[in-house]
């Protein structure tokens, strides 16, 4: 089961739209999935039995009249109230809010969702990475993209999908970048480029401190997390017997990278959008 990639499901089996999906994450990651959804993620309660119920379910109502209907014993009713509401579950409540679905169609979502064999994050990296041609760096570049994204939502607390076109931020536009090179059995090089309030926010996040503008701590916090995911990647590729030593972090403002056998995948989340570089040699040059 891919807990956590709902909406990147959804994304990359074309259910839902690409231009929407940075406003759903903000709607959902101030959502709290309520006890019909949660019932029938949990397959406590069919779509069917949820609308038996009564027209506009929800709450402690809901999960009165199901119990009076026989649908739901006390032991179920206490595991909904107890249940801390996920990525997936919140984004479903946004979609059920917006009638972008039905119960119906989410219940059809789910159950495609669970049989999902490939990690969505990995299935639509590896995607963009052939369709330009970068068919020999597919796997290593899926490989990392997914462990950044589950680091990110862990560190920066937000929802994240990985866009399915590649957005650059202009070169004349306010923004940060900073980059890693990984050097020894895989020469690699992984940064972030981001528009300095997004930059601003994630540092905010990364470091739990109120930082007030991109200053130097902002940049350590982002050089640090990318340090982070540099070696839990090194840790990862060990097992495959290839081991690699980090470079010192580089930042350039206001640019845009440029190098050979590169990809930059733009990553929606709840504040905003920024990109994930990764290419073959260095593209921050000072």
């Amino acid at each position: 089961m891919n807990n956590g990639y709902f909406a990147q499901y959804l994304l990359n089996e074309g259910q839902i739209e690409q231009e929407n999906v940075l406003g759903l994450l903000k709607k959902s990651a101030e959502c709290k999935a309520d006890f019909p959804i949660a019932a029938l993620r949990k397959g406590l309660l069919s779509a069917e039995q949820i609308a038996s119920v009564s027209e506009n379910p929800s709450g402690e109502e809901f999960l009165r009249n199901a119990g009076k209907n026989g649908l739901l014993n006390a032991v179920q009713m206490d595991e909904l109230r107890s249940l801390v509401p996920d990525e997936d579950l919140n984004f479903a409540q946004v979609l059920y809010d917006e009638k972008a679905v039905t119960l119906e169609k989410l219940e059809s979502l789910f159950s495609a969702y669970d049989k999902y064999g490939e990690s969505p994050v990995r299935e639509i990296v590896r995607n963009r990475a052939v369709a330009v041609g970068l068919d020999a760096e597919a796997d290593r570049y899926s490989s990392f993209a997914e462990l950044f994204v589950h680091s990110f939502k862990r560190f920066m607390d937000t929802p994240v999908v990985v866009n399915s076109k590649e957005v650059l931020v202009e070169a004349a536009s306010l923004s940060h970048m900073v980059s890693q090179k990984l050097i020894g059995g895989v020469t690699m090089v992984t940064g972030i480029q981001a528009e300095n309030g997004v930059f601003l926010e994630m540092a905010r996040r990364y470091s739990h401190e109120d930082i007030k503008e991109v200053d130097a701590l902002a940049v350590d916090c982002l050089c640090e997390f990318l340090n982070v995911v540099n070696g839990l990647f090194a840790v990862d590729i060990s097992s495959e017997n290839v081991e690699v030593d980090l470079d010192m972090p580089r930042v350039q403002e206001n640019s845009v990278p440029e190098a050979n056998f590169q990809i930059v995948l733009a990553i929606d989340t709840s504040f905003g959008e920024f990109s994930l570089v990764m290419a073959g040699d260095e593209f921050v040059l000072r």
